[in-house]
């Protein structure tokens, strides 16, 4: 605020409520977090696009996206908070997820659509929830297993 030269006061007059500036600030994150999943996933051919064990590897990375919330999952990193939050946010969350799993599905290897589907869905609930216990336990032994463990068994499942 002090660099942008703004008081407070100046800076929320910018918004007609506090849900409208976590609306807005979500909005960014979200859609920040989710071009590496949707670079990834959709806009690379499947010759050339990350294998799933290499998307799975670099979500799961030891350090890099466990400690760099910042530039990380948003949906990871927020997602505990949204219950709490309007119903705009909520909304804001299930769009996010929606694509994530649309991307991730079309990524899979083919099959019918819903079991890609629900081979997404369970890849990424895996893979939020793995994230979100090793932020949680900070830069622990059981935060490296909890990403070495799932890693391993995404891989192995077909990675």
């Amino acid at each position: 605020m002090k660099e942008l030269k703004l008081t407070h006061g100046g800076f929320y007059r910018h918004f007609d409520s506090r849900d409208e500036l976590v609306a807005e600030a979500l909005a960014l994150a979200l859609a920040r977090s989710g071009e590496p999943c949707a670079s990834d996933c959709s806009t690379a051919p499947r010759a050339t696009a990350p294998s799933r064990s290499g998307r799975i590897y670099r979500f799961l990375s030891q350090r890099a996206h466990r400690d760099g919330r910042a530039g990380g999952c948003a949906v990871a990193a927020l997602a505990g908070d949204a219950p709490r939050k309007s119903v705009q946010v909520q909304a804001q969350f299930r769009e996010q997820i929606e694509r994530n799993i649309a991307a991730l599905s079309e990524a899979l290897p083919p099959n019918t659509a819903a079991d890609s589907r629900e081979q997404a869905l369970v890849m990424l609930s895996t893979l939020y929830g793995a994230l979100t216990m090793a932020r949680a336990v900070g830069d622990s032994p059981l935060s490296r297993e909890v990403l070495r463990t799932v890693r391993q068994r995404l891989t192995d499942a077909g990675g």
